[in-house]
């Protein structure tokens, strides 16, 4: 039996019996670059080379499953002409609702576009996704649907500076019509009716989370904030101090007692106010976007994550919501939320203008891990760096690794947003990356060595030919998680439906 025992030790020396091994990382990097630099590094010398699909080919480890133009069963060349997508939610109930925004159809139109309201996709399928009905209303940027499918809930805000200058421009009351929180009955797809409006001053929230809380309530966190721009030259000059700010709603349902219906009732708040006044050379300081859920060190603790932009990243205590027994006559004198902690050394990028922070729900590598990343309008040398902070300590955050565009093509900057990240999703120790026109990205952070070197994994450039687009193609706005399936929402074309194929 000697030589079954060195048989034994030599196939353990080999690594033969040690389990499953190591994934070559450094191969996998190889082939996501030999995938994607041929777009990244395009010139576009061509007349409006961003805009070709055709020149956007990239995909490595994500495979396509279904598509849908959001419109009928056809083309992108289906979706009207000023018409783009924004945000998209992925319910329980086998269908995906995709968000629609557009141009205003003239510059002193009052209907800020006329390709407005939500898109409802049944995804039971994946492989054949079929238009299930439409909502037609104002241009949205978020949509937020509860796990049963009962209800949606649609964003409006002014965001633009063309929308916002015409507000400046022409005094009209008119265009200055309530923005705010639309809520959708959806329980019947095909026709899915509004059931109550929240308006929300000035320009209304930008976004929109759903959360279930252990408690058993549902709630509704909404980032609002208002813009400022300068007149001449439509760059962002500060914003509205008194509007920008995070608010919680409670989602009270029949809150007529007449009736189906939800109605949300503000029971909490947070702001932070910069200690120095807004103004040339003063940091942007707004909620952007938030997150909600378990403490992964302590389950017992309920946690917000706001990506606070020049703020950075702003962790709040939200284990015991406020009672909302005595309603506040305003959604001003809600109680404060508490912070527990914050983070906004983002070295070394110069770039603190955190778009979206979110905590992963289970430890990796035995820490409590938070990924944040900014979205940049202009920078010559960053595309926007994806920061991995150990939030084991939620008053003592610390970054722990980070990955740009860069490790790619070290040469890539961003102008108008081009190569910028934008919103992403988690899931099984991964980032599904959004990152407009550098399409889908997939970083793999699901141990020591890759918390500390984030390592690309899979790229898709969504790349169905749209004639004539508003925006880019690609133009990834974000990416879903559901069902071991990745739901991309492109902003020229619609809705993506792939399938990770990598390590």
């Amino acid at each position: 039996m000697k030589w079954v025992a060195l048989v034994l030790i030599a196939l353990m020396a080999a690594g033969c019996l040690s389990g499953p091994s190591r994934p070559d990382y450094a191969k996998v990097q190889t082939e996501v670059a030999a995938a994607a630099l041929p777009s990244l590094e395009l010139e576009h010398a061509e007349a409006n080379g961003h805009y070709l699909a055709r020149d956007h080919q990239a995909a490595f480890n994500l495979a396509l499953v279904g598509y849908s133009n959001g419109i009928d069963q056809g083309t992108p060349a289906a979706i009207p002409t000023l018409g783009s997508y924004t945000e998209l939610a992925v319910g329980h109930d086998g269908f995906a609702y995709l968000a629609r925004t557009s141009k205003a159809s003239s510059p002193t139109s009052t209907d800020g576009g006329s390709f407005g309201g939500l898109s409802i996709i049944d995804v039971s399928n994946p492989a054949a996704p079929v238009i299930a009905g439409h909502y037609d209303g104002l241009p949205a940027v978020d949509v937020e649907v509860d796990p049963e499918g009962h209800y949606a809930y649609l964003a409006t805000q002014r965001t633009t500076a063309d929308s916002l200058n015409v507000l400046q421009r022409t005094q009209n009351p008119l265009n200055a019509l309530p923005r705010g929180i639309d809520i959708l009955d959806v329980s019947d797809k095909r026709h899915p009716a509004l059931v109550s409006f929240v308006p929300l001053p000035v320009n209304g929230p930008h976004t929109l989370t759903y959360v279930r809380h252990p408690n058993g309530d549902d709630y509704l966190l909404v980032c609002t904030y208002d813009l400022v721009t300068d007149p001449q030259t439509n760059t962002i000059a500060g914003v509205v101090p008194v509007t920008q700010r995070l608010l919680v709603f409670l989602v009270e349902p029949n809150p007529t007692g007449q009736g189906p219906g939800v109605g949300l009732l503000p029971v909490a708040q947070y702001q932070y106010i910069a200690p120095s006044p807004p103004g040339a050379g003063q940091p942007l300081v707004f909620p952007h976007d938030a997150r909600a859920g378990p403490d992964p060190t302590d389950p017992s603790r309920f946690l917000i994550t706001v990506a606070y932009w020049d703020a950075g990243v702003r962790i709040l205590d939200f284990t015991h919501p406020p009672s909302s027994a005595v309603p506040p006559t305003d959604q001003a004198e809600s109680p404060v939320l508490k912070e527990v902690g914050t983070f906004d050394n983002f070295y070394p990028s110069a770039y603190n203008n955190i778009h979206l922070a979110m905590a992963f729900p289970e430890k990796i590598a035995g820490r409590a891990i938070t990924v944040a990343q900014p979205e940049i309008i202009d920078a010559p040398d960053e595309t926007g760096q994806v920061s991995i902070l150990d939030t084991s300590d939620p008053a003592n955050p610390q970054i722990i690794g980070h990955w740009s565009l860069n490790s790619i093509a070290p040469d890539l900057g961003v102008r108008n947003l081009d190569f910028s990240p934008h919103n992403f999703d988690l899931w099984d120790g991964k980032i599904a990356l959004g990152h407009y026109h550098a399409g889908v990205w997939v970083l793999d952070v699901h141990d020591e060595e890759n918390l500390k070197e984030p390592k690309p994994v899979a790229v898709y450039m969504p790349n169905k030919e749209r004639p004539n687009s508003p925006v880019m193609q690609p133009d990834v706005w974000g990416v879903v998680q559901s069902n071991g399936l990745l739901y991309v929402s492109d902003k020229a074309t619609g809705l993506y439906i792939l399938r990770y194929t990598g390590p």
